[in-house]
């Protein structure tokens, strides 16, 4: 059904406000180059998991590849940090968390994945990190930029996954 009628506009709303809440949650998880801070993906993951329409078996490998896809954007922030272009770091670690995402959320599939979606994930991923460059408070304190990562990209796989929205019509 495509994204036009009430209620599947309410539902959209929902859902970003759930990822955002997740977002914002995972936060308090870890930061630095810590154990912790690699697992900073799973609250995304397990909410991904309770709100796309699979099976099981498919939400636990989805689940666990895209807790592994936080881990490789947040190392490319880490790799880019020498180029001191903070927009370029994030937008790049975006890209890859983005893409990465959508691609993860269909391994175990066997649902085509046009490259347009992983394209347009990529995109959402990427604009949505640039917040992660603006400092909104004194402290090293990241919730509302990853409550405006995880809306973003979160909603996308869910408007995708639900046949809400296709990259054809975009």
């Amino acid at each position: 059904m495509p994204l036009s009628t009430n209620s599947s506009l309410l539902k959209a709303a929902g859902v970003a406000i759930l990822f955002a809440i997740t977002g914002a949650g995972s936060n308090f998880i870890g930061g630095g180059e810590t154990f912790r801070s690699y697992l900073i993906g799973i609250p995304f993951a397990l909410v991904a998991a309770l709100l796309l329409p699979y099976t099981p078996r498919h939400k636990a490998v989805m689940g666990v590849s895209v807790s592994l896809v936080w881990i490789v954007a947040f190392y490319t922030a880490l790799e880019m940090d020498p180029l001191h272009r903070p927009y370029l770091q994030m937008s790049c670690a975006g890209f890859v968390g983005g893409a990465g995402v959508t691609l993860a959320a269909q391994v175990g599939r066997w649902m085509h994945i046009g490259w347009r979606t992983v394209l347009i994930g990529a995109l959402a991923g990427s604009l949505a990190a640039l917040p992660f460059c603006w400092n909104f408070s004194a402290t090293d304190n990241l919730v509302v930029q990853f409550a405006i990562w995880q809306a973003v990209v979160g909603t996308f796989l869910y408007l995708v996954a639900n046949k809400e929205l296709s990259a054809s019509r975009i």
